[in-house]
């Protein structure tokens, strides 16, 4: 299975090849952030291939889309509490008996009340993500570095593994210098990791990232 994820960026100036980029790349089920509203319809249109699209109400940094070709059987948009005014949900998609796919962008650190709102975030994700009994992959636009101390509730805590984990660092942000790996695919124990690898430039302030996992068979 290969999952695709990319903040695409809701001021790419070229978003219509972005999009045809990634669609080109085939995966399985492809995540974007800050798609803008504006764009939905085109999106949809590029991933028409998809047969299971579920869009996530759009705020000030634009809409989160997921596109598979697995059925998503269940969503939930994760818009309470600490979650709320960030296009954040829950899918269940069917595929080798079920997993649960949370698809997250916390808030940016550029400040101290956010940098702490952020980090809240990912622990009240933590807690959700403890909770289910089923496989469970998390993927998105995370602000935080793959060192940082705030990944702890996800990385140590509730031991969710990532792709890149004893690789090159392979940071997707900012694109043009690629510093610092705060896009993130983590997944429980149940995946296996084939690959993991960083994308080509999209007209955004992010590369996309990806990873092929399989989910051996419950029997």
């Amino acid at each position: 299975m290969h999952i695709l994820f990319a903040n695409i960026w809701c001021l790419n100036p070229r978003l219509p090849e972005a999009l045809l980029r990634l669609q080109a790349e085939n995966a399985d089920v492809v995540v974007l952030a800050e798609l803008p509203e504006c764009d939905v319809e085109l999106a949809a249109e590029t991933f028409k291939a998809y047969p299971h699209q579920q869009v996530i109400v759009p705020n000030s940094v634009g809409s989160l889309a997921v596109y598979s070709k697995f059925p998503i059987t269940q969503f939930e948009e994760l818009r309470f509490g600490l979650l709320a005014n960030r296009p954040q949900g829950r899918f269940t998609i069917d595929y080798q008996g079920g997993f649960e796919l949370f698809a997250v962008h916390t808030s940016a650190p550029f400040t101290v009340p956010n940098r702490n709102r952020r980090n809240r975030q990912i622990e009240k994700l933590a807690e959700l993500i403890k909770a289910e009994s089923k496989p469970v992959i998390a993927v998105g636009d995370f602000n935080c570095s793959h060192r940082s101390k705030a990944l702890r509730p996800l990385t140590e805590n509730i031991d969710l593994h990532e792709g890149r984990t004893g690789q090159k660092i392979a940071p997707s942000w900012p694109a043009g210098f690629c510093f610092w790996s705060i896009d993130h695919i983590f997944h429980s124990h149940h995946f296996e990791v084939q690959s993991f690898e960083v994308g080509r430039f999209i007209y955004s302030d992010h590369r996309p990232i990806s990873t092929h996992l399989s989910l051996p068979d419950p029997q």
